[in-house]
């Protein structure tokens, strides 16, 4: 991501300028991956409240649909943004790759966050990385699979710092 060019504006939004294309291929990707939850990833984001069951499948009947609404806000405003998300065209530095720029405006901002976090828990419990792959370099990993979604998952934890930070990490 070396190259892109990161600005807070003064009120708040931020701008993204030189966004990579495997990168804006990934962000693209983030309404789907978390339209489409795995029965793991589902277990994962929205975990048991109780421990007694009817406890449980009450909060789940009374707080669930509020819940899964806002979960799906998120999404809309990821994917809203993402309609802003335009090539610049040409490379960086006359390279030939593609780069792209969008703006995340403040006000979304926490929706890209919890929706970039749902995304790295979603891909940890689906490919069933362990606390020992986290660690390992994607190249270190045998299957290609599993090496390209952890590629993904600190991809994203980048743009997470990214969010918070209003510059490159």
């Amino acid at each position: 991501m070396n190259g892109m060019v990161i600005r807070r504006e003064p009120g708040g939004d931020l701008r993204l300028e030189r966004i990579p294309a495997f990168l804006a291929g990934l962000l693209l990707e983030l309404p789907d991956l978390l339209s489409d939850l795995d029965p793991r990833a589902e277990k994962r984001l929205f975990p048991r409240a109780f421990e007694e069951d009817e406890e449980e499948e009450q909060w789940r009947r009374l707080a669930g649909p509020d819940l899964a609404h806002l979960f799906q806000d998120r999404i809309q405003v990821i994917r809203g943004d993402l309609e802003g998300l335009v090539p610049e065209g040409g490379g960086m530095f006359g390279a030939g790759e593609e780069t792209f720029r969008m703006e995340i405006p403040q006000g979304h901002q926490a929706a890209w966050l919890s929706g970039l976090n749902g995304a790295r828990l979603a891909l940890y419990e689906t490919e069933e990385f362990s606390p020992e792959d986290m660690r390992k370099d994607p190249e270190e990993m045998e299957e290609p699979g599993k090496a390209l979604a952890l590629f993904q998952i600190h991809a994203m934890a980048v743009f997470q710092e990214i969010l918070l930070e209003g510059r490159f990490p």
